[in-house]
């Protein structure tokens, strides 16, 4: 297989996307491009916000964990830091916040490195979800937003007077798209430190001590500015790795909580302070596309204290490849879970991509019994136009869990890619 080939595929692998023309590569010595097209922050219509129960229904329970010991780690910063010699990488911040007012909002950044190193593609997705609304932006060089533009018109071809798809094409065409922000050659990520700059949205290691990180994001003008923490030691997937087809494996980690302060500013020029917790993940390794053109991935925290993050891929027919769920009960190890079970019960079509995702699992196994679902149907992103469309947002489960009688409760974030129609 050819070395563009290869990154056409990990392109479309990485999060269900369409593949991408041979043009569009992302070089590392390429032509340097703007990090702004004219208009680009311009605020765009929010669906309506979706999913904001009272923050105090789902807080954390005071568990004084021992303090986290790889602060200091040279290993484990050397973990956080990119892996130029694998194929797919992703690093994901889930959380919940509340403003000063005491409103609650939910956000995502995730930051992808896709390809080999002399054709490395950099891209994301961030998300917001508040008070005013539900918005989302993709980010990616310039040469991603042709080649979206260019798949439209694949698309109009066959489809002659489509207004949607020709409104589409011609919001990307205008360099106005509120969903697609245009990073330039100049961005970076390193392979020894957590050091992701990708135009606004950065995450970068601030302290070599401590596990203290800072996030920025800039969703249509809303601009996060975060400190992060990490509350304790992460969860790490090396012990097995996570499969993923017959050929692929994941290596990672994932921090169950990490904390949350800062601030946002809006298009207006004002600003709120941030408070509340997040999830942090970091996956690499190579994938094999038989088992990774439809996934579930599932990471959530418990009204007890109990930690899940659960792995689920798929064939395009629905049939499971490969599973992989460890629990993290307060105060204990994580320790692997074969016999949790995820049953899909429910399911809906997105009307911007056509994508039909479950919304609902029959959970049992490990200590579970209960139902697991999504908080709304708004969190969907794509890089334009519903092409390359994914789902990541809240989901809430009830029932019983391991080491508490009684209902329990637990509420994170649902990662759902399926096949595009």
């Amino acid at each position: 297989m050819t070395a563009p080939r290869i990154l056409i595929l990990a392109f479309a692998c990485a999060l269900a996307l369409p593949a991408i023309p041979a043009n569009a590569r992302n070089k590392v010595t390429g032509a340097q491009q703007q990090d702004t097209a004219p208009g680009q922050n311009k605020p765009a219509p929010a669906a309506p916000a979706a999913s904001l129960p009272d923050p105090a229904a789902h807080a954390l329970p005071n568990i004084k964990w021992p303090a986290p010991t790889l602060g200091a780690d040279e290993t484990f910063a050397k973990r956080e830091g990119a892996h130029f010699e694998n194929m797919f990488e992703t690093w994901q911040i889930s959380g919940f916040l509340e403003d000063g007012a005491g409103r609650p909002l939910d956000f995502t950044v995730l930051f992808s490195k896709t390809g080999p190193v002399m054709m490395l593609l950099r891209h994301g997705f961030a998300s917001l979800n508040g008070p005013d609304g539900y918005r989302f932006v993709s980010f990616a060089p310039e040469n991603v937003r042709r080649a979206a533009e260019e798949e439209l018109k694949q698309l109009l071809q066959a489809d002659p007077g489509n207004k949607a798809i020709e409104e589409r094409i011609a919001i990307l065409q205008s360099g106005q798209s509120p969903e697609f922000f245009v990073i330039g050659d100049e961005a970076r990520v390193l392979r020894n430190s957590l050091a992701i700059n990708y135009g606004p949205f950065t995450l970068n290691r601030v302290d070599e001590k401590q596990l203290l990180w800072k996030l920025t994001a800039d969703i249509h003008g809303r601009a996060l500015d975060l400190n992060l923490a990490g509350f304790r030691d992460p969860i790490q997937f090396y012990q097995p790795y996570i499969k993923v087809g017959s050929r692929g494996s994941l290596d990672g980690y994932v921090f169950p909580v990490v904390t949350v302060d800062g601030a946002i500013a809006d298009p207006g020029g004002g600003t709120a302070s941030l408070r509340g917790h997040a999830i942090m993940t970091h996956l690499w390794g190579a994938v094999d596309a038989a088992g990774f053109r439809r996934y579930t991935i599932i990471g959530m925290n418990f009204d007890n204290g109990l930690f899940l993050q659960t792995f689920r891929f798929y064939s395009p027919q629905g049939v499971i490849v490969n599973e992989y769920t460890v629990v993290q009960e307060p105060l204990a190890e994580p320790r692997l879970a074969p016999e949790f079970s995820l049953e899909e019960t429910g399911s809906w079509t997105s009307g911007l991509s056509g994508i039909k995702y479950p919304d609902k699992w029959a959970v049992s196994g490990a200590g579970f019994d209960g139902e697991l679902t999504l908080d709304g149907r708004e969190h969907e992103m794509s890089i334009a136009g519903g092409r390359g469309a994914f789902y990541l947002g809240p989901c809430s489960y009830s029932g019983t869990i391991p080491g508490k009688k009684g209902e329990a409760r637990g509420r994170g974030f649902c990662r759902l890619v399926a096949p595009q129609p």
